[in-house]
């Protein structure tokens, strides 16, 4: 071989070598830890569901309804009400949250979300959440009596640097995942 070639191919073969020593360095320092190991622990609010909305009925007159033209004629109108909540979390018997959710939407006709993390001290802690909805003045008892609320009383143990997901869900109400 000529010594051009030679030459050539460990120049490549110093190329290679250095490429790989750069990955495997990468790789090492990948798995090193950043930083201390937290402390803390935390619980997330993730509350989401489109119920919550209050449908108010009247029955129309028939002198209101000879007024209307035949095409708007209906004996009875309903209104669609949306309904503002509340969800307040306690620690320990200490108050930390008290979140007021509207549903979104210009006509407030989308889901109702709430979602917050709530930083707290790691160990065993005694939940208490709350989701409750804030009823207008005027609202009829069997209208505010079927609107979904909840309440979650539950010890759980929070380790370092972990997270506590209480959700929604319609069949169960509040429940906490870990």
């Amino acid at each position: 071989m000529s010594d051009l070639r030679v030459a050539s191919l460990l120049r490549l073969g110093l190329q290679v070598a250095v490429a790989l020593g750069l990955l495997l360095g990468v790789q090492a320092l990948a798995h090193l830890p950043l930083g201390a190991p937290p402390e803390g622990a935390a619980i997330r609010l993730a509350v989401r569901t489109s119920a919550g909305k209050l449908e108010i009925c009247r029955d129309v007159p028939a002198e209101e309804l000879a007024q209307l033209p035949i095409h708007m004629r209906q004996s009875r109108i309903c209104e669609v009400q949306p309904v503002a909540y509340r969800l307040t979390l306690s620690v320990d018997g200490m108050p930390l949250r008290a979140i007021h959710a509207e549903r979104r939407g210009m006509r407030s006709d989308r889901a109702l979300v709430i979602d917050d993390l709530v930083p707290v001290a790691a160990g065993r802690r005694a939940l208490v959440v709350a989701l409750e909805p804030e009823v207008p003045p005027g609202t009829p008892e069997a209208g505010a009596a079927v609107l979904p609320r909840g309440e979650l009383r539950q010890t759980i143990e929070l380790l370092p640097g972990r997270i506590a997901l209480v959700t929604w869900e319609a069949s169960i109400g509040l429940a906490v995942r870990q």
